[in-house]
């Protein structure tokens, strides 16, 4: 029953005012995870893209952005390993950052970015070639008993 003023105090008003609490708490709860979950998918996305970038750009990347190395160590590090300039190396990372862009903005659905990561990763632990499943041999031409 109502009262004097217009104030709700019976047991029906009470659970009628607690059921919209409830309602929009999953509203908000529905829009917060939804939130989250399109995060998530760009998240994803870029990741898929990262995959797919050249052997070369995919090192130095992934000791940037990845083990979060110092630039320029990174940097120091290719340049004794390769010969070339800090100006081609910085090339290489515009690249490999421009690369993971232009695929992120593509029209490949995820699915398409993850067939071709996968086979991107098979081509990378194909190309890992360990010293002992190396094809080549060091020659030695018979002198190891000469030098002892």
């Amino acid at each position: 029953m109502g009262t004097k003023g217009g104030s709700k105090k019976d047991l029906s008003d009470i659970i009628i005012r607690h059921e919209c609490i409830l309602k929009r708490w999953y509203r908000e709860i529905s829009y917060e995870i939804e939130s989250l979950m399109k995060k998530d998918e760009k998240i994803r996305r870029v990741w898929l893209c990262y995959q797919l970038i050249s052997e070369d750009c995919y090192g130095v990347v992934t000791k940037i952005y990845v083990e979060h190395h110092s630039s320029k160590e990174v940097m120091t590090d290719y340049i004794a390993r390769t010969g070339e300039t800090s100006r081609t190396f910085f090339r290489l990372v515009n690249k490999s950052l421009n690369n993971i862009k232009v695929m992120y903005e593509s029209r490949y659905s995820n699915d398409n970015l993850l067939k071709m990561s996968l086979s991107q990763k098979k081509v990378r632990k194909n190309k890992a070639v360990t010293p002992d499943s190396s094809p080549y041999k060091q020659l030695s031409f018979g002198l190891e008993n000469e030098n002892q």
